[in-house]
């Protein structure tokens, strides 16, 4: 399952959790694709045993995480395919409160 992770990368060792937004290209951008890999990534650590700390990092050394991607916007076309970014994006909102309550510091 975490095997299958393209744009955040995982480790853990002695109960401390590294989780690493790895898009340095784009300034570790949060994108469509990466949405659903945090909310994977996000039921594993909901379901386990939780590590003691949890590090949230992003690659590449300019920036940590730019956002929303912003070059996803401007593939957008039509008021449907707004619409949609915009669901997916409030989802994303629901996924940094799943972040936040995790039982770790």
């Amino acid at each position: 399952m975490l095997e299958e992770l393209k744009h955040l990368r995982y480790s853990e060792a002695d109960r401390i959790a590294v989780l690493t937004v790895d898009r340095p290209a784009v300034h570790n951008a949060i994108g469509l694709t990466t949405m659903p890999e945090l909310a994977r990534l996000l039921d594993y650590l909901e379901g386990s045993s939780a590590p003691a700390v949890l590090v949230l990092t992003g690659a590449g050394d300019r920036t940590f995480i730019s956002g929303g991607d912003l070059k996803e916007l401007e593939q957008l076309t039509t008021h449907d395919a707004a619409a949609s970014m915009s669901r997916q994006m409030q989802g994303l909102m629901g996924l940094m409160d799943r972040l936040s309550r995790l039982p770790v510091p």
